[in-house]
C-alpha cells in the first residue's frame, strides 16, 4: 500500500487511487498503428469535408479529423516513415522516440497529435503535446 494511503482512511485511499488511475489513463495517447499519429479518421470522407477535402486530396493528402477540434485536417504520409533517426532534421515529419528501446523512428504521417517524446534538432529528447 502506498505510503500516502497509510495516512488516509481506507475509503479515501480507494477513491484517491481510482481518481489517480483515471487521470493517468486520460493522459495516455491512443496511438494508431501508423507510428504515433493521433488520427481519428485518416481516410476521411471527402464529401463530408467538401472543397477542403477535395483540395487535400489534390495535394496528395488524406482528409480526416485529428486533435481535439472537429475541424478537418489534411494528413500527409511521410516518405521516410519508420526510418531510424537521431535528430529532427533526419525526418520529413517527427523523429519519435520508440519505447522501450528509446531509439528514434520517423513518424508515418504529419501532422501528429497527442503527447509524445521526440528528438529535437540537436538530438536531445523532448516532449510535446499537440492538439
Amino acid at each position: 500500500m502506498p505510503r500516502l494511503c497509510l495516512q488516509m482512511r481506507p475509503v479515501a485511499c480507494i477513491v484517491a487511487s481510482l481518481v489517480a488511475g483515471v487521470l493517468l489513463t486520460a493522459c495516455q495517447p491512443s496511438l494508431s498503428e501508423s507510428n504515433g499519429s493521433m488520427v481519428e479518421s485518416a481516410a476521411g470522407d471527402v464529401e463530408e469535408f467538401g472543397a477542403k477535402g477535395e483540395a487535400c486530396l489534390a495535394e496528395g493528402g488524406r482528409p480526416g479529423r485529428g486533435g481535439l477540434w472537429p475541424d478537418m485536417v489534411c494528413f500527409h504520409d511521410n516518405e521516410d516513415a519508420g526510418k531510424a533517426c537521431t535528430r529532427a532534421s533526419e525526418c520529413t515529419g517527427v523523429c519519435v522516440v520508440q519505447y522501450p528501446s528509446g531509439n528514434g523512428q520517423c513518424s508515418a504521417v504529419r501532422p501528429m497529435f497527442g503527447c509524445y517524446e521526440f528528438f529535437d534538432d540537436e538530438g536531445e529528447k523532448a516532449q510535446i503535446c499537440t492538439d
